[in-house]
């Protein structure tokens, strides 16, 4: 009897007088904060554009590339591809001139934005002249980062100038992608 008291008791004492019960069911209120950082990023998987074998004053564009050219059978574009998690602009500029006798800019190299992936960038699909080291033309601005909407097509429309000398003509663009404000 005595030891049925002290239980007893000893459980009234503890539910009553003692905190920090485990078992307890409670309630609250949680929260999680993550910040992430911007990544401007973006790559050329399709960096060249062969136009074959051209004469002197021919014009060919990229997309309406002529049949019976050499080693050339279709369109042919650059592919530029938002690789960060930003929008972008992509702007280019000459890095190496594609013509010794026509120094950029010129009518002679001209670059445009054939399409752009998604329909929210604004896409500039009119030739403008390949402009010098350090000056820039913008080929799209607000370029998604989204997977399968991330990518431009680049274009180029050239003349060969009457008086180039003739042989292989390599010409370099550097494009540039910036977070688009």
């Amino acid at each position: 009897m005595i030891a049925l008291l002290v239980v007893i008791g000893g459980t009234w004492i503890s539910l009553n007088y003692i905190s920090g019960l485990t078992g307890a069911a409670t309630s609250g209120v949680g929260s999680t904060n993550v910040t992430i950082t911007s990544a401007i990023a973006c790559s050329i998987p399709d960096n060249l554009i062969s136009f074959g074998e051209m004469a002197r004053g021919q014009s060919n564009q990229s997309n309406l590339l002529m049949a019976g050219q050499t080693n050339v059978s279709a369109p042919d574009y650059m592919t530029i591809q938002n690789d960060g998690n930003v929008n972008i602009t992509v702007v280019a500029s000459n890095s190496v001139n594609l013509w010794s006798s026509s120094p950029a800019p010129s009518t002679n190299w001209r670059i445009r934005c054939e399409a752009a992936g998604d329909g929210n960038s604004t896409c500039t699909n009119t030739y403008a002249n390949v402009p010098a080291a350090g000056s820039n033309v913008t080929l799209v601005s607000g370029l998604t980062p989204v997977d399968a909407l991330d990518n431009i097509s680049v274009g180029f429309n050239l003349t060969v100038p009457s008086d180039e000398s003739s042989g292989a003509k390599n010409g370099t663009v550097i494009f540039t992608c910036v977070q688009t404000a």
